[in-house]
């Protein structure tokens, strides 16, 4: 498994190794710490029994180290969801009220499009991780594409959200504001007088 939580790194990745750790599947894993050094070094000394565990900094070959992954566990940024869509890397991403709001959209696109399995609390990735196994079968070297699991995964979240229209809403907005106040444009892109 390759876990990272972005290129400043969190402290929750050492709590996603400790639960994966707990997993009557043993995982090996691949932490991505970010610039975090702390986090780094407490990854490295950390005594994580039965699994094999290779931590790194800050790296710019993400995708070589998810190329020798079966799966990822991260936030959802859209960088690293993406990039393992790609390689066909299917992927465990956490959904929760701590989730940006920002890439809430993104765990749907995973979760939905079947790219991989949600999350809304550390405790639960034990589970994933028996489950995503399970799912790929006993030679998860074979796996080329999206995993059969949409929607699976999420008990007690809205998976549905009003839809966001904000895109649609600002220029209507933006027109009323300029439509009720005196506005002259000035600088270099103002219209000529």
């Amino acid at each position: 498994a390759l876990v990272c939580w972005g290129g400043v790194g969190s402290a929750k990745v050492m709590d996603v190794g400790k639960s994966i750790a707990r997993s009557k599947i043993r995982v090996n894993i691949i932490f991505l710490c970010g610039r975090n050094q702390d986090l780094l070094q407490s990854v490295q000394s950390n005594d994580w029994g039965r699994i094999r565990v290779l931590a790194m900094g800050f790296t710019q070959d993400v995708s070589n180290y998810m190329q020798l992954s079966d799966f990822v566990v991260c936030k959802p940024g859209p960088g690293i969801c993406s990039e393992a869509a790609v390689l066909h890397v299917p992927m465990i991403v956490e959904w929760s009220t701590f989730t940006l709001p920002q890439e809430v959209p993104v765990s749907r696109w995973v979760i939905e499009r079947g790219l991989g399995l949600g999350f809304h609390s550390v405790q639960q990735i034990k589970a994933r991780v028996e489950q995503m196994c399970e799912l790929m079968g006993s030679d998860m070297s074979k796996v080329y594409g999206p995993t059969p699991f949409p929607g699976e995964g999420l008990e007690g979240v809205d998976r549905y959200p009003l839809a966001n229209r904000a895109l649609f809403e600002v220029p209507g907005i933006l027109e009323r504001v300029l439509s009720t106040h005196d506005y002259t444009p000035r600088g270099p892109h103002a219209a000529p007088k």
